[in-house]
């Protein structure tokens, strides 16, 4: 996923949206092991999140979330 989301966030800033600093950064095992919430939530799944590189955005204390998909189509 680490790609993925690199590449979107790189062509959404080519394209003049704006989208938070994107930043590859480490996550210890110890992190991960001491934070029990350190979940993803998927459908009726939860997954524990890994260790390792993962992707990260500055976090927009400020920002409007904007939701232009319907609810029903």
């Amino acid at each position: 996923m680490l790609v993925n989301e690199w590449l979107g966030c790189s062509i959404g800033r080519a394209l003049g949206l704006t989208i938070p600093e994107p930043a590859i950064l480490y996550v210890p095992a110890t992190l991960v092991e001491s934070s029990p919430s350190l979940v993803i939530q998927v459908s009726n799944s939860t997954l524990k999140c890994s260790y390792g590189l993962a992707f990260g955005s500055r976090f927009i204390s400020e920002g409007q979330l904007f939701d232009y998909l319907p609810d029903s189509a």
